[in-house]
């Protein structure tokens, strides 16, 4: 198989050349997303945003880090939301809601933030990632083919459309980025060289910010130290201080913060073993085959991602012997994902491995073109290529105008003024999305919907719940679930709610407004 060629042996002017034209490709994709990115946000992945955003008031408030206003029936746990997130995304989002200031007039966002300024900082975010990239792959791979995964991956549709949803993956991906490309510098230093402890300092900020951002980042330490006792058969000195600054880091994060760690781990305690890696193998195939073909048919996705899985496995194989710290990094992601029991997000786990992928699809492309043609560089470009055209249909599937969904619709607008204008401060409302609502509308919520309630009680436990939650008010959505955007990402429904708890007990709710979209009740005291 060929080897990598050094890159450092290339004329000054033509790398000089491809880092403009790098520079030039990720303004081009921040301007894109920037300007096509629109001012209010799905109810898809809403609770991530609108918790992200509490936790950011309550760092920059002195509140308690993990209070998020939601309130928990302790007689139902599975009826209540998560632990509190990592704390880094957060802080960057109240620096941006500090900074640029709620949009004023006819069109004020309804959720009383500026969404729009979060998506276009993330579209930077995304930008600054890819340039990281191309000076990492660049290493592993040379220029042209560095500029080809960057291309790739800047115009990938899934990645575009992700600009709706204000979420961690870019920043993570930036901070994983740009601790690639410090460990790379270390590497590259004389082994007498002070510049490697400095070095090693930063990259060790760098794990704990990746672990602070998202708690995947428990696999850095331990990619890390594979890395090095794969490649060097020992721990360098400066990589010790890398490791022990991120541990450190991530100690003193489990003190001041809640986490989510306990929830990953809790998960995969539950449901761990042969049957729950299987399940997630075959959603993560599904899901590439989304990522990489949206509007092919089925089976021509499976083909397409049945090749360029050979390619990738092909490319693997070739670098087995000395693999870089990000493919050891994303074997370790993969892994973790696989072994995790999860009922969503599939698609976000696998945007952090995309990158890598890509680069094993391409240094697979390369070696066997070489090897059977003698022209690898040209057979991973054509392969580059593919990709692109490949993504060209759910670019063609882009909705364009307004969100059809989420609280920027006008009947959305219309049920979270019935909560400012009926209700008291102090009323409790149930809600699908109750992160949302209360940032909305400043009242106390609870998550109700009967997926997110035990299957098995009873409609007599279900009211019970409401009673102990003293609920006031429920805010319904009695419109049929549908796709709203490309990549099959659904709204919800609160139809078997109102057909077997609302509807046959009228004693207990009465209807108080409704359109198209929602219906809101009152809920009554009951009769004793």
């Amino acid at each position: 198989m060929t080897s990598v060629p050094d890159t450092a042996s290339f004329p000054a002017s033509r790398r000089s050349r491809c880092t403009w034209l790098a520079l030039a490709f990720v303004l081009f994709v921040a301007g894109w997303q920037g300007a096509t990115a629109r001012p209010t946000h799905p109810w898809s992945g809403i609770d991530d945003f609108t918790a992200y955003l509490l936790h950011g008031h309550n760092l920059l408030e002195g509140r308690p880090y993990a209070d998020l206003g939601d309130l928990s029936d302790p007689e139902l746990p599975d009826a209540n939301l998560r632990e509190a997130f990592p704390p880094v995304y957060p802080w960057v989002l109240a620096q941006v809601e500090r900074l640029v200031p709620a949009l004023e007039g006819a069109e004020a966002p309804p959720l009383g933030v500026n969404v729009l300024a979060f998506k276009r900082v993330q579209a930077v975010i995304f930008a600054a990632q890819l340039l990281l990239l191309f000076f990492v792959f660049r290493r592993l791979m040379g220029d042209k083919l560095a500029l080809a995964l960057l291309v790739v991956l800047g115009t990938n549709a899934f990645l575009f459309q992700f600009r709706e949803f204000v979420r961690s993956e870019s920043l993570f991906g930036l901070v994983v980025a740009g601790l690639f490309l410090v460990m790379a510098k270390l590497d590259e230093q004389p082994s007498d060289a002070a510049r490697r402890w400095v070095l090693a300092i930063v990259a060790g900020l760098l794990g704990w910010v990746v672990y602070g951002t998202r708690t995947a980042g428990m696999v850095v330490p331990l990619a890390v130290l594979a890395h090095e006792l794969w490649t060097r058969r020992r721990v360098r000195k400066p990589v010790c201080l890398v490791l022990a600054l991120t541990l450190a880091g991530m100690l003193l994060q489990k003190l001041m913060f809640a986490s989510v760690v306990g929830g990953y781990l809790d998960h995969a305690k539950a449901r761990l073993g042969p049957a729950t890696v299987l399940e997630n193998v075959r959603h993560f195939q599904w899901e590439l085959e989304r990522i990489l073909a949206e509007g092919l048919p089925d089976g021509l996705r499976s083909v397409v991602v049945m090749i360029f899985g050979a390619l990738a496995a092909y490319g693997l194989l070739s670098r087995l012997r000395k693999p870089s710290l990000p493919e050891v990094f994303a074997a370790g992601t993969l892994a973790m994902h696989l072994l995790l029991p999860t009922d969503s997000a599939w698609l976000r786990y696998l945007i952090p491995l995309l990158p890598v992928f890509v680069f094993l699809v391409l240094v697979g492309a390369r070696a066997l073109g070489q090897r059977l043609l003698g022209a690898g560089d040209a057979v991973a470009l054509v392969t580059a290529g593919l990709f692109v055209a490949l993504t060209v249909p759910g670019h063609l599937a882009q909705p364009s105008g307004p969100l059809p969904d989420g609280p920027g619709t006008p009947d959305a607008r219309e049920a979270l003024a019935w909560i400012r204008e009926r209700s008291a401060p102090s009323h409790v409302v149930g809600f699908r999305k109750p992160w949302a609502l209360s940032l909305a509308t400043g009242r106390p919520a609870h998550l109700y919907g009967l997926d997110h309630l035990h299957a098995e009680l009873s409609v007599s436990e279900q009211l019970a719940h409401l009673e102990r939650m003293r609920t006031r008010w429920l805010l319904l959505r009695h419109r049929e679930r549908r796709d709203v955007l490309p990549f099959k990402i659904l709204d919800y429904d609160d139809r078997e709610v109102l057909a077997s708890v609302i509807e046959p007990h009228p004693e207990r709710f009465a209807e108080r407004a409704r359109n198209s979209e929602f219906v809101l009740y009152e809920v009554l005291e009951p009769t004793r």
